[in-house]
């Protein structure tokens, strides 16, 4: 009787052990992972907090020619930027079809402290007007004007 009962307890050791090392395996895996997915979110997180635009226009003569609304907007932020995949709300309505310049001899990238400016195809009535330019969630920028 007694080796048979040492032999139960050591089964039930040697089971206790293996599901011990299972949990602590998965528990690994599991910090491992949110681990990977906090820096992630942390270095994009970074990244658009370097980043700030500012649109710099008086807002009581904006310059509006020929059906043309022409925005300046500035790289405030301490990161070069895209220009690409900016967007721009006029009244709540998506403007599409803008012309971009980088106001800077031979300039392909919107470094900071450099302007860029926007040629907006719209249809302007007298009166007040929202204009808003944004480059990603938190890189945006809003301006009331009337024309």
């Amino acid at each position: 009787m007694g080796a048979e009962n040492s032999i139960n307890q050591m089964i039930f050791f040697i089971a206790s052990v293996l599901v011990s090392v299972a949990m602590a395996a998965v528990l690994i895996n599991t910090t491992t992972g949110l681990a990977t997915q906090v820096r992630g979110v942390g270095d994009t997180l970074a990244q658009e907090a370097e980043s700030s635009i500012r649109i710099i226009n008086d807002p009581s003569a904006m310059p509006y020619v020929d059906g043309h609304l022409v925005i300046y907007v500035k790289n405030t932020g301490s990161v070069a930027l895209s220009v690409n995949g900016t967007t721009i709300v006029l009244d709540g309505l998506l403007v599409l079809n803008v012309e971009n310049a980088i106001i800077e001899a031979n300039a392909s990238t919107w470094n900071p402290g450099k302007l860029v400016q926007l040629s907006c195809p719209v249809s302007l009535s007298p009166g007040d007007h929202l204009i808003k330019v944004a480059l990603s969630a938190h890189t945006k920028d809003s301006m009331a004007f009337r024309i």
